[in-house]
């Protein structure tokens, strides 16, 4: 499949077939060969359906009601699934419905169906859905992503870009997610504000911690391409 997915007729691609070949791929030596531009686009989603597909078939997860964030804006306004292998989501989930933010728990106690539910009857942010639901919003949107790195691929070749976000405030550390999936990571090496980093062409959204460890969210979707090389985030 790596040999498929690096050569010239790459353009041919579609965004379904690219899904398709990541989706069935078995795990062999080697894995993708990443140092192309394709390879570098696809890597992440694989990576990310891999560990959609891990989660959810995690005991007392399999077939059952699934945790998502609510707060989270996107293309299809429907809840995305939560990464529970990732500590920034779970921290971040925590955040949103405690009273004392400053405290940590192990990644161990997030684990159980049992301790979401009682996250989301604590929490506006956080949501319980069904697998499937769950399951299709995160493969329809991740299609749509693919599509987009396709296409810049095609016009630049390259899959990454420098995106430069602003805010009202000065002071936060922002942290940057794909519209399908919330698993957060730090963006750029900076503080707000403005903060650059190099990035895949995708649609993101965006959060930011306070110096006191307060979560605050932006509501908005913010494309990464060509056009939109930068953006202005409003919610703090």
């Amino acid at each position: 499949m790596a040999d498929m997915l690096v050569d010239d007729g790459a353009a041919a691609l579609s965004p379904q077939a690219v899904l398709e070949q990541i989706a069935d791929r078995e795990g062999g030596e080697g894995g993708l060969a990443v140092r192309t531009p394709l390879g570098l686009a696809v890597e992440a989603y694989e990576l990310h359906i891999r560990g959609f597909q891990e989660m959810l078939g995690m005991p007392g997860w399999k077939g059952g009601d699934f945790p998502v964030i609510a707060v989270a804006n996107n293309d299809f306004n429907e809840p995305v699934p939560l990464d529970l292998r990732n500590p920034h989501s779970v921290s971040a989930a925590h955040k949103l419905h405690s009273d004392r933010p400053e405290e940590t728990f192990p990644l161990s106690a997030y684990r159980s169906p049992e301790a979401w539910r009682r996250i989301a009857d604590r929490s506006a942010a956080i949501e319980l859905r069904p697998a499937r639901e769950v399951a299709a919003t995160f493969f329809g949107l991740l299609a749509m992503s693919v599509s987009e790195a396709l296409s810049g691929l095609l016009r630049k070749h390259s899959s990454h870009i420098n995106f430069t976000v602003d805010s009202q405030n000065s002071g936060y550390q922002l942290q940057y997610w794909p519209q399908y999936y919330f698993s957060p990571q730090v963006f750029g090496g900076n503080l707000t504000r403005p903060v650059t980093a190099r990035v895949a062409r995708n649609v993101y959204c965006f959060m930011g911690t306070n110096r006191k460890g307060r979560v605050v969210y932006d509501q908005a979707t913010h494309r990464c391409d060509d056009k939109n090389t930068s953006t202005v985030i409003v919610a703090f």
